[in-house]
């Protein structure tokens, strides 16, 4: 879609979640239909175009490159406003590609470059990263096959992936997973990345709000207590902020309603929200979208 900057519009940018991700066979495309997703809904109900910048497995760093990408290419005039599901805490990580062009077999160029794809509207014409993608991995996992899957397409198929570069990989989560990921130091790095956005939409006029699908820990360690204090303002613009000290994450919604996790009533077989999950949760943040937008922009 062409962005029209001569009309309103509002940017939404997020992870698998907001973009409809599905890989269910009665969706080709691997999303649900467009009219199906939250966001599109979102849309309809305010009259003008939601422009849904979201990308599968995005980490908090690459969602900031597709708000650069858009600073440096849009004409915001227009624009009502940025709302952003980004990550808080939750074990997103990354490997790069190109820490494996030492093994034999890599690169597949023609397998690579369809995980690879432009931030923005403008696709393979403008990258906002280098052709070696930085690619969503989530700390050790026990699923058969995981890190073959996170491997195959720069080494053209799990057949042709060198055994060593499996097991440097799954030795690398691993290590993450204990020393990065089981601290708080995911949430040092995403609150910076959120206090980004925050500063980038405030010097560009453009009002701003994030939500996520985690919650804050009940019980939290000495650095995600200094966070919260020290970058209290972070919070202030968290869609669902219910109090000074109280910051739900969607899912909690969801659980107070009585879904639990991976719900095959929301969700499809590959635990992404189905139709009926993409309408619940437009059920839950419309209304907090309106107030937002009307206290931004009267």
């Amino acid at each position: 879609m062409q962005p029209d900057f001569t009309r309103p519009y509002l940017i939404v940018i997020g992870t698998s979640h907001t973009d409809g991700a599905c890989t269910d066979p009665a969706y080709p495309m691997n999303s649900i239909a467009a009219n199906e997703r939250w966001a599109t809904k979102l849309g309809v109900h305010l009259g003008y175009t939601v422009y849904n910048l979201s990308r599968p497995g995005v980490i908090n760093e690459r969602i900031t490159q597709i708000l650069n990408d858009v600073f440096d290419l849009w004409d915001l005039t227009k624009c009502k406003g940025i709302l952003i599901e980004g990550r808080l805490n939750d074990a997103g990580s990354a490997f790069i590609y190109s820490a494996f062009n030492d093994y034999e077999r890599f690169v597949d160029p023609k397998k690579l470059q369809r995980d690879i794809y432009s931030t923005t509207y403008y696709h393979k014409q403008d990258w906002a990263f280098n052709e070696f993608f930085s690619v969503y991995a989530g700390g050790k996992v026990v699923k058969p096959n995981y890190i073959q899957g996170l491997l195959k397409k720069p080494f053209g198929s799990i057949d042709t992936i060198p055994d060593q570069a499996v097991k440097d990989l799954d030795n690398y989560l691993e290590h993450r997973a204990n020393f990065y990921h089981r601290t708080d130091h995911q949430f040092w790095d995403d609150v910076c990345e959120i206090r980004n956005w925050q500063q980038m939409c405030k010097l560009a006029g453009v009002p701003f709000k994030w939500f996520s699908w985690t919650k804050i820990r009940d019980a939290e360690g000495m650095l995600v207590d200094y966070m919260i204090k020290e970058y209290s303002n972070v919070f202030d613009d968290n869609l669902l902020q219910e109090s000074e000290n109280r910051v739900k994450g969607l899912w909690e919604y969801f659980l107070e309603m009585g879904y639990k996790n991976n719900d095959p009533e929301i969700h499809c077989e590959c635990k992404h929200l189905n139709a009926l999950g993409n309408q619940i949760a437009y059920d839950i943040l419309e209304p907090k979208i309106d107030n937002w937008l009307m206290e931004s922009n009267g």
